[in-house]
């Protein structure tokens, strides 16, 4: 449908050369998203194979009530990196405060959704958990926790992108997936499913205050560069 709306034809001979000329901006940014995927999906696996599939279908439930939220956090990467790309190249030096901003109003939006979903009617989260909300409402909080922790990196995943760092992107994830799997792991082993969101929860706060020390390290050098360069 894109195609037949730019009405533009890929250029599928030039593959190759486009790929080898972002090689090294697309692998970066590629590995570290597997990277932040696979330690989700296997902190979720140690979950199950430590407190028990109850505790995991609790932890799921919960996430799965917060899950509108977080699909819009995911989905401001769209818009965010094209725009705050434009305002670099421009020399607007304004891009600093639509990435900050950014972390605060997704933060925000996925606090505030929290907030509404655990204060609403049961009627309300029975409509986004069904028979699940019961057991999705006890852990509510830290999920909402690790959620807006998420939401708040998303403007430091934005600036590093901006600034074509895809290796800092990739060490980031690296050390950030590790940080996750082994704070579950620990968390299921010591409080079961509570253990483990809480522990999950304050793996993501961590996570993101490093994301933020990246990005500040790369904003600061940019900085020192004439807005003409």
């Amino acid at each position: 449908a894109g195609t037949g709306q730019a009405s533009l034809l890929p250029r599928l001979l030039a593959a190759r050369q486009w790929t080898r000329a972002h090689w090294r901006l697309g692998a970066g940014l590629a590995g570290g998203g597997s990277i932040e995927q696979l330690s989700g999906r296997v902190a979720l696996g140690l979950i199950g194979a430590i407190a028990g599939n109850a505790a995991l279908g609790t932890f799921a439930a919960a996430r799965t009530v917060l899950a509108p939220a977080t699909t819009a956090v995911a989905s401001t990467l769209s818009f965010a990196v094209p725009e705050a790309v434009r305002m670099r190249a421009r020399g607007d030096r304004r891009v600093g405060r639509l990435i900050a901003g950014l972390s605060l109003a997704l933060g925000g939006v996925v606090t505030l959704f929290a907030v509404a979903i655990g204060a609403a009617p049961d009627s309300v989260g029975e409509l986004i958990a069904g028979r699940n909300w019961d057991t999705a409402r006890v852990l509510l909080l830290p999920v909402a926790v690790a959620g807006a922790a998420l939401a708040a990196r998303q403007g430091p995943r934005v600036g590093l992108r901006v600034f074509e760092r895809s290796g800092t992107v990739l060490r980031l994830s690296t050390v950030t997936g590790v940080i996750v799997v082994l704070a579950t792991a620990i968390g299921a082993t010591t409080g079961g499913a509570e253990g483990a969101a809480w522990a999950f929860a304050a793996a993501h706060v961590a996570s993101t205050l490093a994301w933020w020390l990246g990005y500040r390290r790369w904003a600061r050098a940019d900085a020192r560069v004439p807005a003409t360069a």
